[in-house]
This record gives structure tokens, C-alpha cells and sequence, in this order.
């Protein structure tokens, strides 16, 4: 049976305040050890960090009330687009950064011939990807990224599952979703997913380690050139549209089945699709 939605009708209720990260600041500090120019950066990273551990506190909720339901969807409509995409791209530069061998090769590329060294990072796409001491911080970044798109979907599939079940019990029927039960399951890439990755998200994948090259680098480096890497149009538009799919959907639902289809469907599915490329390797991808 399809899901029916009542158009006009405007949700009320407020959001988790208790259970939420602060998206609106995005003031946290960003976690681990971080080159000192960065701050900017993890302030960025911070907002993608705070819309994880709201990720974290809905996946505790029993989702046993249409309130507890409702704020849940709220909260997910709650963050800004572009914030989030920056975010991301900010957060897995940060952990790239911090990888050792990356960060070496940076600093001894740039203190021998910087200029050579920021041309290539400028004129090709695949070229820090492409350099074997960045092996380290791509398995790290995709390992990072590929989990956090799997919570995303593992908790998509349960919102979906929520809706379902309610709207059986309310119409006494046997409907079920059509992707089922995702499971969550961490994983190291190996190198064709490495390959795999390196290509299909090479442009997120470049502007991630463009940034940490640039916060790697020796000496005070301007912000501009790690504002640009940040600026990822396609996946900003990606979530402006999830975001906007997700708005519509709400302010159509009349029914508790039909805040968590919306939660579900474009809150948490659509949104981890923007950053599906990190996944290769997910069964479920």
C-alpha cells in the first residue's frame, strides 16, 4: 500500500534540544590533534561533528511515540546545507591531516619546490590521490566516511521500517519497505576500493586532501585557498535538494507513519546519498 500524504498541513512541536549538537553553533571543538592553522577548518569540521552526534542521540530513541518520532524528523531538517558540506570536506581533511606519512610528504614536497608542488594540486584533480604517502589518509578518510554513510542508511532503513509498522497497524495491512534491514558493518577498504573511490569521488576526495595539504604546509598559509577547496557546489546542491525534499515532505504529513517515511526517506537516505561515492565497498551502496 503507498503512503498517502494530506498536503497543507503544518507540522508543530519543537526539536530534541535535550539530545541535539548544537547545529545551529557548530562552536564545539574539533576532536583530535590539529596543525596550527586550522582553526577555521575545525570550526567548519565542528558542525559536521555536531550533526554525528545527533545522528548518535536518534539512534537511541525507541521511536515509541509520534512525538519522539516528530522531533526526530524536525531535528533532521534542522541543519543548513551548505554548513554541512563544508563540514564534511573540513572534518575528513582534519583526519587526513593527522596521518603521518600525508603529512610528511606535504611538508617535504612543498619545502622543496612549493610553487611546482601547488600548481600540480591545482591543475590535476588526481594528483595528491595519486601520491603513495597519501595511501594512509585515504583509507582513513574513506574508512571514516564509508561508516558514517552507513549509520545514515542503517538508520534511514529503520525510520522507513517505523513507518510501515504503523501505518499496518493503522490500515491492517502487510506492506513492507522495499530495501528492508540495512546493517551496519565497519570496514577497512582494500586497494580496488581505494582505486574505486579515488575515482568515482575524485572531487571531493581532492578538495579533502587539497585542505590538508594546505594546513600540513610550513609557515602561515592564507585562508582563501582552503575556502576554496571547501566549496563543493555539486554537494552542497545534493543536500540543498534532500533538505528541500525533506522540508516538503513534512509540511505534508498529517500522521506519525508519515514524519518517519519523511525522516527516513529524505532526512537520513537521501542525504547519505550526497556522500555515497565513500561507500564502494558497502554491500548496500
Amino acid at each position: 500500500m503507498r503512503m498517502e500524504w494530506r498536503i497543507g498541513r503544518n507540522l508543530a512541536g519543537g526539536i530534541l534540544l535535550a539530545l541535539a549538537g548544537a547545529l545551529g553553533a557548530g562552536t564545539a571543538l574539533a576532536d583530535g590533534v590539529e596543525p596550527a592553522m586550522s582553526q577555521t577548518l575545525g570550526e567548519r569540521a565542528s558542525y559536521y561533528r555536531a550533526y554525528q552526534r545527533d545522528l548518535e542521540a536518534i539512534e537511541r530513541l525507541s521511536l515509541g511515540s509520534k512525538k519522539e518520532i516528530k522531533e526526530a524528523a524536525q531535528l533532521l531538517n534542522s541543519f543548513d546545507p551548505q554548513r554541512l558540506s563544508e563540514g564534511f570536506l573540513a572534518h575528513h581533511a582534519l583526519i587526513a591531516a593527522n596521518t603521518t606519512s600525508f603529512a610528511d610528504a606535504v611538508k617535504d614536497e612543498a619545502g622543496s619546490h612549493e610553487r611546482s608542488f601547488m600548481s600540480q594540486i591545482a591543475l590535476d584533480d588526481m594528483y595528491l590521490s595519486g601520491m603513495p604517502q597519501s595511501r594512509d589518509a585515504l583509507v582513513a578518510v574513506i574508512s571514516s566516511a564509508a561508516d558514517e554513510v552507513q549509520r545514515m542508511r542503517a538508520l534511514g532503513a529503520r525510520f522507513e521500517a517505523k513507518a510501515y509498522e504503523l501505518m499496518n497497524a493503522r490500515t491492517k495491512s502487510s506492506s513492507s519497505p522495499k530495501n528492508g534491514a540495512i546493517e551496519r558493518i565497519s570496514f577497512v577498504p582494500d586497494e580496488t576500493m581505494l582505486a574505486k573511490t579515488r575515482l568515482v569521488a575524485r572531487g571531493p576526495v581532492n578538495r579533502i586532501l587539497s585542505s590538508a595539504a594546505h594546513i600540513c604546509m610550513p609557515g602561515d598559509r592564507p585562508g582563501g585557498a582552503v575556502d576554496a577547496s571547501l566549496n563543493d557546489r555539486d554537494g552542497a546542491q545534493c543536500l540543498k535538494w534532500a533538505k528541500l525534499n525533506l522540508a516538503q515532505c513534512l509540511a505534508a504529513s498529517a500522521l506519525p507513519e508519515e514524519d518517519a517515511y519523511c525522516a527516513g526517506k529524505h532526512g537520513l537516505l537521501e542525504v547519505s546519498a550526497c556522500w555515497s561515492a565513500f561507500a564502494q565497498g558497502d554491500a548496500s551502496s
